[in-house]
């Protein structure tokens, strides 16, 4: 008797698609456990020990919880070793040993003053706390601060939700990393069958802004991505030598790349779980692929082939104003006070 699927923290579009694709697959929604009311992690833990399932996490924060209870929930789409790699230093160094090219990480212990460099929490995601660091005094001055901006960001309350188990020390840990910020920006989805990539989907990191808490919160995305055949052959290998070391399951998993200024190809980060919304619509009115409906009918071991209809370039754009022509906007939605569009170029 073949395992059930169960989908982990779904979006409301991914409930949609599982119903249409797989309507007898069970969803765990991220609010059924974020308040303890409806179900309470350890009842759900209890409950669930009882079962034979493959677990399939839609978005980070599902990863992070398979991470928790990783003794428990026992079959993923991906290998069990991709939770040793949620912290960067970690990750650098099971990439490294699988001869996967990664950017070099220094503890600050290592570090002696070569600036410019990049300056990173051991533990984070969406370019929290990421800083370009040019001198001493930068240096000294985001340390000063390290600690007031780490509380009031998110990755605090991911890590008391899901690494409670784990030192704050050992995930506040500050790494250095040489400044490749002059190079290309890659956000490249990729789907994998039988351990082979199968197809993958560059998206090209347009322009970022700088916050109070990042240097690199990036605010627009140029899809199909502008790179040589070349850096496609080599990104294509690097993705094969992921999916072969750490898929288990025929799924859609997720890599950004710096593309340096004499062409390596260093992956900056691995995810074992789909890219985000924005990603996936970008690429949708990009090439007419469907990334979410994909990455689902192989959870579900459904025949669905979403294969690339078209190309035409397109961007993903945040913007606090409206001022983009309206001819141009493929798509467009209000998020906090900034509104995201997808044109045409």
């Amino acid at each position: 008797m073949s395992k059930k699927i169960v989908f982990l923290f779904p979006s409301l579009l991914q409930q949609k698609i599982v119903l249409e694709i797989c309507p007898n697959a069970t969803m765990v929604a991220r609010d059924e456990l974020a308040t303890t009311k409806l179900i309470a992690e350890s009842s759900f833990i209890q409950q669930i020990k009882r079962k034979k399932e493959t677990w399939f996490c839609c978005n980070e924060a599902a990863v992070y919880f398979a991470a928790k209870y990783r003794t428990t929930l026992s079959d993923f789409h991906f290998q069990q070793i991709c939770f040793d790699m949620l912290t960067k230093l970690e990750m650098a160094d099971i990439l490294d040993k699988k001869g996967i090219p990664v950017i070099p990480k220094k503890k600050i212990t290592e570090f002696h003053s070569d600036y410019p460099v990049i300056a990173k929490p051991n533990f984070g995601f969406a370019s929290t706390l990421v800083k370009k660091i040019n001198s001493a005094y930068e240096f000294e001055n985001y340390l000063e601060n390290f600690n007031s901006l780490w509380k009031t960001s998110e990755i605090k309350t991911y890590q008391e939700k899901y690494f409670s188990d784990k030192k704050i020390s050992f995930l506040k840990k500050i790494l250095i990393e040489p400044d490749l910020s002059s190079g290309t920006f890659l956000s490249v989805p990729f789907i994998v069958k039988d351990k082979s990539v199968v197809n993958f989907f560059p998206v090209q990191g347009n322009s970022c802004q700088k916050s109070q808490s990042s240097d690199y919160s990036w605010h627009s995305f140029v899809a199909p991505a502008d790179i040589s055949t070349k850096i496609h052959n080599k990104i294509h290998d690097i993705l094969n030598r992921i999916a072969l070391h750490f898929a288990s399951h025929d799924a859609v998993f997720h890599v950004e790349i710096i593309v340096d200024a004499s062409d390596n190809v260093w992956i900056l980060e691995f995810s074992p779980r789909i890219s985000g919304k924005a990603i996936c619509e970008l690429l949708f009115h990009s090439t007419g692929i469907e990334l979410e409906k994909q990455a689902i009918a192989l959870a579900c071991r459904v025949d669905f082939h979403s294969q690339a209809k078209w190309e035409k370039k397109c961007m993903f754009v945040k913007k606090q104003d409206s001022a983009i022509s309206q001819e141009k906007v493929l798509c467009e939605r209000k998020n906090g006070n900034t509104r995201e569009y997808i044109i045409a170029l």
